[in-house]
């Protein structure tokens, strides 16, 4: 069974852009919320993975959320200021 974050998995990078607009683009936010993501066996069912995924998102809301913040809102929030800052993650 292989992990998804083994040794011959690299993590997904991105090029850094300073343009606002970027930020919320597919190119840009997909590397950084899948290398957030905890490792998964991919000889696991979709739904088990599907839920494994589910639970991740779920516990950072729990963990994470503050009304008062809305980059609390997003797993990997587009934000120019979080932009840089790694995800808080509990498997980054």
């Amino acid at each position: 069974s292989t992990s998804t974050r083994s040794s011959t998995f690299h993590k997904l990078s991105f090029n850094f852009t300073s343009h606002h607009s970027s930020l919320h683009t597919f190119f840009t936010l997909f590397p950084r919320l899948w290398n957030s993501l905890p490792p998964v066996k991919i000889s696991l069912s979709k739904e088990t993975i599907k839920l494994h995924v589910k639970k991740t998102f779920w516990n950072h809301f729990i963990v994470h959320f503050d009304p008062n913040n809305v980059c609390s809102y997003h797993y990997v929030c587009p934000c120019f200021s979080c932009a840089n800052l790694p995800v808080n993650s509990m498997y980054s």
